[in-house]
């Protein structure tokens, strides 16, 4: 599918390598040792990202992303905080669909 990168499994917490990707629509980082996006750069483009079972602690670096409408991160540590939910919705804003 055009537009979509898959890092799963990376073994990193640094994404400013991915620099600006033009067509980057989804970003898949499932099972990877990430705990923040904040070294994600924007992307104009970026509809969704996926980082299940990821070791994603913060939600850090979602807010700059403009057309970001869609983030799984099940079974992440920042998914098991009792207000996870709503902390996506003031992060993101009302882009997002849940």
């Amino acid at each position: 599918m055009k537009g979509v990168l898959n890092f799963s499994g990376i073994k990193t917490d640094n994404l400013s390598k991915i620099g600006n990707q033009q067509a980057l629509v989804e970003l898949i980082l499932n099972d990877s040792s990430i705990t923040s996006f904040g070294t994600l750069q924007a992307q104009k483009r970026l509809k969704s990202i996926i980082a299940d079972n990821s070791k994603v602690q913060v939600l850090s670096g979602l807010s700059i992303q403009p057309r970001l409408s869609a983030v799984s991160l099940r079974n992440t540590p920042v998914s098991k905080n009792e207000y996870f939910r709503i902390e996506l919705i003031i992060v993101v804003g009302p882009r997002l669909s849940l």
